[in-house]
């Protein structure tokens, strides 16, 4: 291909010497196809090359990318006993408490909710007891059995989890 002169780029059957016409019509075809899979596969290339490095300069030139300082400190969300974890809730007038639409089985630490009843646990303020088939389920499934039929009547619930902060060693 660059033996010839000019150079026959793309490979194509048109860059055959006169009466020295070598290919079949099914060669030409196929050599055809590649010449310009060739041309847009480097076409191709070429762009994503040159706009990855056109828009890196673009943005280098306008816009500065973040670079933390300074040290990470102060106290650790967990740590501090005055921030709360979201619980979802409605507060209702005549109820002392907001009543709670979640299942407070996924969490541990029970001052993320926000607020306690001296008196009464958190599950006489939940919601999630007030509809039969819940309750049901959330009985059956205390016990270690499991039903299906109550499963969409779960979702109509918002899920809280907790995930507690372990200290490393290497934390301070």
């Amino acid at each position: 291909m660059l033996r010839f002169f000019p150079p026959a780029f793309p490979a194509l059957p048109v860059y055959q010497r006169d009466n020295e016409e070598w290919m079949l019509n099914e060669q030409e075809l196929i050599v055809a196809l590649f010449g310009w899979a060739g041309i847009g596969i480097l076409v191709f290339t070429t762009f994503i090359f040159t706009k990855r490095i056109v828009v890196q300069n673009i943005k280098a030139a306008f816009f500065r990318t973040y670079e933390p300082q300074g040290e990470v400190g102060g106290p650790r969300f967990s740590q501090v006993r005055e921030i709360f974890g979201y619980i979802p809730s409605v507060q209702l007038p005549g109820f002392p408490f907001p009543l709670l639409v979640c299942d407070l089985s996924g969490i541990q630490d029970l001052g993320l909710v926000g607020w306690k009843d001296t008196e009464r646990p958190y599950s006489e303020h939940s919601l999630i007891y007030d509809v039969p088939r819940v309750a049901e389920r959330l009985a059956l499934e205390e016990g270690g059995k499991h039903d299906s039929a109550t499963e969409d009547v779960l979702r109509i619930f918002s899920i809280v989890k907790e995930w507690p902060y372990e200290e490393n060693e290497g934390d301070n």
